[in-house]
């Protein structure tokens, strides 16, 4: 996902406020969901360039929502949809978590700030089914030809030429799954694949309350 806020320019220190999901990462939400990501509710043409979402949503270039809550997240008809959220970062991040709890027949993988500390992530945490702590901040991927000259810090990502890999952000992640009402409580098999892709990255946290 596009992550285009000022906070961007501060957790990173770069001249440049794209930032699109790691490779390693998209590798594990694919893992989870058998292969396929349905929809992509906010990326951009970089960014699907990694993620290839049958389907997905653009934001505008200052990251605002611009409708992405208002098309279908359950674009499949006949079984779960599956679709990975990962939002820009700033004051947005609650409406986005909000639309990601809406019970629909889909399977949800959200990607967002750890900031326990926020109003937003309680419900996060009473409605996700596993969640992934991951035990370094994700270094995210950003437009080569955007970086200031001079920059260091940055890595190749030989598949992806026109992609750089960030320097290491301040802040940490988290990500979450989240299942539809209809799955079973306390686990799934979509529940044990998320918790065996992400669990050499980071700590599992399995909701069997759920």
């Amino acid at each position: 996902m596009t992550r285009r806020t000022n906070a961007n320019r501060v957790l990173t220190a770069s001249g440049s406020s794209e930032w699109f999901t790691p490779p390693h990462v998209i590798a594990r939400v694919r893992h989870t969901f058998r292969g396929t990501i349905d929809l992509d509710p906010c990326s951009c043409d970089e960014a699907q360039a990694v993620v290839g979402a049958s389907s997905w949503h653009s934001l505008d270039t200052r990251g605002e929502d611009s409708g992405a809550r208002e098309v279908s997240w359950t674009p499949v008809r006949g079984r779960v949809s599956r679709v990975f959220v990962n939002p820009p970062y700033g004051h947005e991040t609650s409406k986005w978590i909000a639309r990601v709890v809406e019970p629909e027949n889909r399977e949800t993988i959200l990607l967002v700030n750890n900031h326990t500390h926020r109003k937003w992530f309680s419900l996060l945490w009473d409605h996700a089914a596993v969640i992934c702590f991951p035990w370094r901040p994700l270094r995210f991927l950003t437009l080569r030809s955007a970086i200031t000259a001079g920059a260091k810090g940055y890595r190749d990502v030989p598949e992806y030429p026109e992609l750089v890999e960030g320097m290491q952000p301040t802040h940490g992640s988290v990500l979450a799954l989240f299942l539809p009402p209809t799955s079973p409580p306390g686990d799934s098999a979509t529940a044990r694949r998320f918790a065996e892709a992400f669990s050499d990255i980071g700590k599992i946290i399995r909701q069997d309350h759920l």
